[in-house]
């Protein structure tokens, strides 16, 4: 599952947030104009990839970025997401 967000994720996703951190994603504290992403696989939150920025100071200084590969029997994928 990759999931990103360019803007404070509370206020569209306060169904989802309960959900997100039993995979490892807690963006409680990311603020207006703050952004996040994550890269993570259902049965193994200790696995989640987590990148944000909790402000919009921080998005504009260093954006959220990462690069992860996702591998499995039939695929190999590579994805870098900066926003």
């Amino acid at each position: 599952m990759v999931g990103v967000s360019g803007d404070e994720p509370r206020a569209k996703l306060s169904n989802a947030l309960p959900a997100l951190q039993t995979i490892g994603v807690d963006v409680s504290d990311v603020n207006r104009r703050g952004s996040f992403g994550f890269v993570a696989q259902k049965g193994f939150p200790d696995k989640t990839v987590l990148r944000k920025a909790v402000n919009q100071e921080q998005a504009e200084t260093n954006p959220t970025h990462f690069t992860a590969s996702v591998t499995g029997k039939l695929y190999s994928r590579t994805w870098s997401v900066v926003q």
